[in-house]
Parts: structure tokens; sequence; C-alpha cells
């Protein structure tokens, strides 16, 4: 997996994978505290973008938004998860998707990222954010199957599956 990544990215997979075999997966830390959370993905169009309403619904007090590593400025959400979301109590009828930049990076107090190779690329370009970069699928039941892969290239039951493994992660950290 690590070899789509370009060459200083793919090191700071590689030094996280490493790390991550001697930590011990307990409770993630750093939700609970948090006053702003930032979801990012590839292109918020559709994980971060989910992400984003799901925790909005629940949580008023909280800053939320979203924003995707190679996103398009501007560009609706994805039509399947469009028309998905209402299944999940939400809409994304409205959410145009945003590029991640410093000043998102440092203004949010919590990152949630939905896999290892977006935690590499954020951590390569933002390396001063490791601190606040986080799995968000450490929330799921299963938090040793951390990740929240790309539903992108599939078909619709592939993302209504994604929706709900992000709706779990998301109740996870509120609750």
């Amino acid at each position: 997996m690590y070899r789509s990544l370009e060459p200083g990215p793919a090191r700071v997979y590689l030094r996280r994978r490493f790390v991550e075999c001697f930590r011990s997966y307990g409770e993630p830390h750093s939700g609970p505290n948090a006053t702003s959370v930032l979801f990012v993905c590839h292109g918020n169009i559709i994980r971060s973008a989910m992400a984003e309403v799901l925790l909005r619904r629940h949580l008023s007090s909280v800053r939320v938004d979203s924003a995707g590593l190679h996103a398009v400025p501007g560009r609706r959400a994805d039509d399947r998860v469009i028309r998905l979301a209402p299944e999940f109590g939400v809409s994304l009828d409205d959410h145009t998707a945003k590029p991640l930049t410093q000043s998102m990076i440092d203004e949010f107090d919590l990152i949630l990222i939905m896999d290892h190779l977006n935690e590499a690329r954020i951590l390569h370009r933002f390396p001063a954010s490791a601190s606040k970069v986080m799995l968000l699928g450490l929330y799921a039941t299963n938090p040793m199957h951390s990740e929240i892969p790309d539903p992108y290239e599939g078909r619709d039951e592939d993302i209504r599956r994604c929706c709900g493994v992000i709706e779990e992660c998301v109740k996870h950290l509120v609750f």
C-alpha cells in the first residue's frame, strides 16, 4: 500500500506503522476534550463530508468541518452519497469540497482522518500536526481495523457500508 505514496509520505507511513505495532489499542484519546473537529479524507466528497454532517447532528457546541487532501474546491459531494445520506438522517445536498490548508490544521483541536495513506500525506505536509491527527476508525467497535477505506470506486452498497462505519465511529466519539 505504501508503495503508492511519494517518497516523503512513504517514510512517514512506514514509521507510523512501525510505532503502531507497539501501541496498545485502548480507548482513543482527545475526542471528548476537543472544541473543534476537522475530518479529512482524499477528496472531501464522501467520507469526511459524511462524518462532518453526522457529528454536527450530535454536537452543536463543537466546531466541525471537513476537507480533502486532493479536494477540488467547490465540487459537490458524490451523487451516490447525496442519495444515501437520508438513510442516516442527514443531507449532503449543500456540501462542497474544500482542500486542506495550513490554517485549517492550525485552527482545529482534533483532526480525524480515514486511512493510513492520508495520515502519511498529512503528516508529511504538516509535521507539526502529529499530536492532533488521529484515525476516526479508532472509534469503531473493533479498532484493530482502524482504517475506513475509500468507497469511491465501489457500488452503492460499499458507500452505504462506509457510511455505517462512519456513523458508528461518530457515535462512539460523542457518547
